[in-house]
């Protein structure tokens, strides 16, 4: 093998992935030493969901890139409707993961084009993809923020397909939703800048969506502009109970950091950065952090929530729809 020095430069903290989780992370551990950060496909190029960050949680990312500003929820199902005030921020993903990039980069983070193979715990040593050859590197803190690995992260997982169409949302002052009939999950319209949307569809189950359903909720919502990007992926429904292995942690939906109730994970990753940094900086035993963190365990009764309906087989779509009216439902009698 290739000597792993002539070829990714050394640090004190190795992240793998350099999409939004990865490159916030690395942003944040760049002040208490050298940062790499590293991915087999460019930042920025990949579509990964609905790009709907909680207003909150966007304005501290501190980031200037174009956005729409949504006060909105909207949830359909038939001839049922029910809205709740709720303030969000949606930006075309793939801008905000090369925004954090960039971020990571200006506070000192280098990035280097390798693709992740595996890692041996033992020896603290990666073995990495440059090119055509296979090569190994030496860490002291590795970080695996590349996303959810079904070998490794469960069974329980759910899927999703998404397009930024030249369109414009017949409600663009909100998040439009529009939840299944025959399957855990939705279909979903945000409104982007510059006459775009962002339109998709979602399982929260093992079971997979209806590419027929994406396509008539498209026609039903008069979608036919030209499509920009395609994208989706699958959604880690169960968080991770260990996200510390010795020099190792994982973060992001790589320790299923995604609430399965809905699919958020932007706003997740963002409150859990700061733990993680201070975990992986001072040595902290994260684990323990995590699993007593009140997010963890919102995020833990979900899953079980979701997992229970999703075993009821035809029924629970309808369970699950029930569920999610009557939350919103909540939330406006509430305001």
């Amino acid at each position: 093998m290739p000597d792993y020095k002539n070829i990714l430069p050394e640090s004190d903290f190795t992240v793998v992935g350099a999409s939004f989780a990865g490159s916030l992370l690395a942003s944040k551990l760049a002040p208490y030493g050298k940062v790499l950060l590293i991915d087999r496909i460019q930042p920025g190029t990949r579509l990964k969901c609905g790009g709907g960050v909680r207003a909150k949680e966007f304005e501290r990312l501190g980031l200037d890139i174009p956005h729409v500003k949504v006060d909105r929820i909207l949830m359909v199902e038939k001839d049922k409707s029910c809205r709740f005030n709720s303030k969000y921020v949606v930006v075309d993903r793939r801008e905000l993961d090369a925004a954090v990039l960039k971020k990571a980069l200006a506070a000192g983070a280098v990035f280097h084009k390798a693709g992740y193979f595996s890692h041996q715990t033992a020896e603290n040593i990666m073995n990495v993809n440059i090119g055509a050859e296979t090569v190994e590197y030496k860490y002291k803190k590795l970080i695996l923020a590349n996303g959810f690995n079904p070998c490794t992260g469960g069974k329980f997982y759910g899927s999703s397909y998404v397009e930024i169409v030249e369109s414009r949302s017949r409600h663009e002052d909100a998040l439009y939703f529009k939840l299944l009939d025959n399957t855990v999950g939705y279909c979903w319209m945000f409104p982007l800048p510059d006459g775009r949307v962002n339109i998709g569809i979602g399982s929260l189950s093992g079971e997979p969506f209806s590419r027929d359903d994406f396509r008539r909720f498209k026609e039903e919502q008069g979608i036919t502009g030209k499509v920009v990007c395609r994208g989706g992926g699958m959604i880690p429904l169960l968080p991770s109970t260990s996200v510390m292995k010795g020099n190792v942690y994982f973060f992001g939906d790589s320790a299923g950091m995604v609430f399965s109730a809905n699919g958020e994970g932007l706003r997740n990753i963002i409150k859990m950065s700061d733990i993680w940094t201070d975990c992986i900086v001072k040595g902290k035993n994260l684990n323990i952090r995590w699993m007593t963190n009140r997010t963890f365990i919102r995020l833990l009764i979900s899953a079980m929530v979701v997992k229970t309906i999703s075993s009821t087989g035809k029924s629970g779509s309808k369970i699950y729809n029930l569920l999610s009216r009557t939350a919103a439902f909540a939330r406006s009698c509430l305001q």
